[in-house]
């Protein structure tokens, strides 16, 4: 009886085993970027009244025309060897911008940004962007928008 009983458990063990792949955590790397001034009024990113939020990939001249209000693209934006990361978020109280790193990480790039809600009655629009080095231009991106008190 215990013979067959040990048989019976090392038969369930046995079955229940999956030959399973063991990878190393994925590495992650702070890469470099250039911070955008959001203070310029007479050049800022078009945020949509409709939308409490958008975020943006300009790789040319003509997105850039399309997403910013001046008609001079300032020389700080080089887009032939740079592309330009940017997005507003609309926030119920008053808002600006803490903190914004890129990551890349397996394959992609993540934008991640940190906005601090303070205490007010007013509705804030915050601005952020940053330009890449064109060498990641081909990388998955996603944006990881908080909202910090």
């Amino acid at each position: 009886m215990i013979k067959i009983e040990f048989v019976s458990l090392a038969i369930l063990f046995l079955a229940g085993c999956e030959e399973k792949e063991i990878t190393a955590p994925i590495a992650s790397d702070q890469i470099e970027f250039v911070k955008l001034s959001t203070d310029d009024s007479s050049c800022k990113l078009k945020a949509d009244p409709t939308k409490v939020s958008g975020a943006f990939i300009i790789k040319s001249k003509e997105e850039y025309e399309e997403h910013y209000t001046c008609s001079l693209m300032p020389s700080a934006v080089n887009l032939d060897n740079y592309f330009l990361l940017a997005g507003y978020s609309t926030i119920n109280s008053c808002a600006k911008l803490k903190d914004q790193q890129v990551e890349a990480t397996d394959g992609k790039l993540i934008y991640h940004v940190q906005i601090r809600q303070l205490l007010c009655s007013s509705i804030d629009t915050v601005r952020y962007s940053v330009l890449i080095p064109r060498t990641y231009s081909s990388k998955q991106i996603e944006f990881d928008i908080k909202t910090v008190q």
